[in-house]
């Protein structure tokens, strides 16, 4: 038990070493809290900035599901597509019956009351022009040709 005491009596330069040790500790914890403070303060600016963020981004989500909105309206892309396309309300003598579905679908008879099928719904594509040859240079000189598909 002496030992121990005897520990609490050491001097080093005239300070007991208890108390060398103690105050190494305090310097010790002193810069471990000011370096958690530090690194606290950080995270809390980070998270500040975040938040700011989520709140710009919601906001632009708003406003991107107004103009969607408004995008998205009937009367609007109707009007649209009447001026741009030329498209139009269906008529009535449009609509197919039940009996003539399979007349349609192998492609046989009008099948829709009172309108005849057009000969071809897609023109046909046109010819491709053939191929021009190129004529052999030699490998220093640089040949340019002007052709229907392009330059080579």
């Amino acid at each position: 038990m002496s030992g121990i005491l005897g520990v609490f009596e050491q001097r080093v330069r005239g300070v007991r070493l208890v108390e060398l040790v103690g105050l190494v500790l305090c310097l010790g914890m002193m810069f471990a809290l000011g370096w958690i403070k530090m690194k606290e303060d950080a995270d809390v600016k980070r998270l500040e900035a975040l938040k700011r963020e989520i709140v710009a981004e919601t906001e632009q989500v708003k406003a991107l599901r107004a103009a969607v909105a408004h995008l998205e309206q009937p009367k609007r892309i109707e009007a649209l597509a009447s001026v741009y396309l030329g498209m139009k309300p269906v008529d009535s003598r449009h609509e197919a019956n039940l009996d003539s579905l399979v007349e349609i679908s192998r492609g046989q008879g009008a099948g829709v009351r009172g309108v005849e099928r057009p000969a071809s719904p897609v023109p046909p594509m046109p010819q491709a022009p053939s191929a021009v040859p190129v004529p052999t240079a030699a490998p220093d000189t640089l040949v340019i040709e002007h052709t229907q598909e392009g330059t080579r």
